[in-house]
């Protein structure tokens, strides 16, 4: 389905340098001009910092920090809470079609997780579903920073899409790691 180069790169897109175990880094996710494919590139810490970014007409869809995987971990890592959350506030609110299912399984993952919980609901622009979560915990006293989700009325064969999609970008390389109980 196209969705082999959204799959972790374990090198740096600047330098071409690979990851050593352990090692954090930035991942990019970005629509390609030419397909419907997400495409992935991962930078070094200190290329991203230095101005590396994906080549144009790349448009960015998200951006998170991630953490190189070591090779005997690499076919069943997925992502942490901490870095599946950034992937999400990466991701544009605004985003439809792919972006838009892709962005609204990472919230259902992570209520799911537990990491997030609905602070309401409403309808939103269109009639559609609107969730607003906020993130579990946080100092006493202090209103979490809400993020707003939109339900893109996904049919079937979107969810089977969007789930085969989150398991590749989530996982270190492995096929079906999204399948587990996160």
């Amino acid at each position: 389905m196209g969705y082999e180069s959204a799959r972790p790169t374990h090198v740096c897109a600047a330098s071409g340098r690979a990851f050593e175990a352990g090692e954090r880094y930035v991942a990019t996710l970005g629509e390609s001009p030419e397909s419907d494919d997400f495409l992935r590139f991962d930078f070094c810490v200190e290329a991203w910092e230095g101005g590396a970014r994906p080549p144009p007409p790349v448009r960015p869809v998200a951006v998170w920090r991630a953490r190189a995987a070591g090779r005997e971990d690499r076919r069943s890592m997925l992502l942490d809470d901490e870095e599946i959350l950034g992937l999400l506030e990466g991701l544009d609110p605004l985003a439809e079609g792919r972006a838009a299912v892709f962005r609204y399984l990472l919230a259902l993952l992570l209520l799911r997780r537990r990491v997030l919980r609905v602070k309401d609901q409403r309808v939103g622009e269109g009639g559609r579903p609107v969730l607003v979560l906020v993130r579990r915990g946080g100092p006493k006293g202090l209103e979490p920073e809400p993020i707003e989700v939109t339900d893109p009325g996904m049919d079937e064969q979107a969810v089977a899409a969007g789930i085969e999609e989150l398991g590749v970008v989530l996982a270190g390389g492995g096929e079906g790691a999204a399948r587990g109980d996160g």
